[in-house]
């Protein structure tokens, strides 16, 4: 049996896609939760305000229930399941990559989309299994995030660049929302008119949000490489925290905030019914 084979019967695989459907309804947990830190911290709510606003603050509630190292395994197995489904999707097709002209750029976007989403559910794993295990506690080497990129050799570049690609993720979550291409994922053929319509618009909403919060967090990276400022190189929960304290900045933060809460609309509908 070839690589292509195997790797379109695992696409294909119950198994498989019923662990990615866990995975689909965690990352829509990890969004409702991160849009409840960013809300805290825009009114200067107490509680979890001093916890993260991103990926890491969200796992770091969940650790913390009664609950948490249960959720946090199945967690780690449903992102495991997506990384795995995508990177099957990237040996599925690379071997039917047509001959240079406009489908092959298209079928080529779709190896990159593929297999960058690939690595962001596989980071998404080790961070939920990392968290399982330390109790949702943070380590300094990943605070430190960007700030001690600046310091390697080319760090600057490499911080410019990163903040370049999140840019570009930015600008491609934005128009996903904005041309409603979503709607290849979902199948909402069991939904009625209006539910339809109310799910619709919901994703629309939430990524050209989550698109927004991307193109900040890659301005920041961005200013913070030009200008050599380790102070400003930090992810989403720092570019939150900036946006917090500028004029009208909780209300904008609270819009975003209800943007990436309205992700796990997607996440749910992902789940329960996808194309097949």
């Amino acid at each position: 049996m070839g690589t292509g084979q195997a790797a379109h019967q695992a696409a294909r695989s119950s198994t498989l896609r019923r662990l990615a459907a866990v995975g689909f309804v965690g990352y829509g947990v990890v969004h409702l939760l991160v849009a409840w830190l960013a809300v805290q911290l825009a009114w200067g709510r107490s509680g979890d305000a001093g916890r993260p606003a991103d990926a890491t603050g969200a796992l770091a509630v969940l650790a913390g229930s009664p609950a948490g190292p249960v959720v946090l395994g199945a967690l780690t197995l449903g992102f495991t399941a997506l990384g795995v489904w995508q990177a099957v999707e990237v040996l599925r097709h690379r071997r039917s990559v047509p001959p240079p002209g406009p489908d092959r750029r298209r079928v080529l976007l779709q190896l990159l989309r593929s297999g960058g989403t690939a690595l962001v559910y596989g980071y998404l794993a080790v961070l939920t299994a990392r968290a399982a295990l330390s109790g949702g506690g943070m380590r300094a080497d990943e605070q430190a995030s960007a700030r001690g990129v600046l310091g390697l050799p080319f760090g600057q570049l490499l911080v410019v660049a990163a903040g370049l690609v999140t840019l570009g993720i930015g600008g491609y979550q934005v128009q996903k929302g904005w041309r409603a291409a979503f709607t290849s994922e979902l199948d909402l053929a069991p939904f009625d008119r209006r539910v339809r319509r109310g799910v619709r618009w919901a994703c629309q909403v939430a990524f050209v949000t989550k698109g927004v919060a991307f193109v900040l967090v890659g301005g920041v990276l961005v200013w913070a490489g030009v200008t050599v400022d380790s102070g400003q190189a930090t992810g989403l929960d720092g570019a939150v925290r900036a946006l917090a304290m500028a004029r009208y900045g909780p209300e904008l933060l609270s819009a975003i905030a209800a943007g990436i809460g309205l992700f796990s609309v997607y996440c749910f509908a992902r789940a329960r019914h996808p194309v097949s």
